[in-house]
């Protein structure tokens, strides 16, 4: 058997399995919606949002609620094409995300919350 029919097989399970399985079906797609890999598709998915500027200007609620309508690839692309520290943010949850940008975007703009918020 060739690797194109072993391919179309192995793809056959997993259409089946997803048409049969909408649990597998649902952890499938949010598995492929949220892959974006190259310098263009980050730069297509991220919103223009500057979180600093708008930290400063707005305030810490306005920035939370303006990421609140985005997606968790919006907001992990945004992270990735501000440079907002985003080492390490790759398995970061979409709350966890926001929770990033806004600390890292109240570091960038000098304001702390707290003592301890570095």
């Amino acid at each position: 058997m060739s690797m194109d029919e072993r391919l179309q097989r192995f793809f056959a399970v997993i259409r089946a399995e997803a048409k049969a399985n909408p649990s597998f079906a649902a952890r499938l797609e949010r598995a492929l919606s949220d892959t974006v890999s190259t310098r263009a598709e980050f730069a297509a998915a991220a919103p223009a949002l500057d979180p600093v500027k708008l930290l400063k200007e707005k305030g810490e609620d306005d920035l939370r609620a303006a990421l609140a309508e985005m997606t968790r690839t919006e907001i992990y692309a945004l992270v990735r094409i501000r440079k907002l520290e985003p080492h390490g943010v790759s398995t970061y949850t979409r709350a966890r995300l926001i929770e990033h940008v806004v600390a890292a975007a109240r570091r960038a703009s000098g304001s702390r919350k707290s003592p301890l918020d570095y």
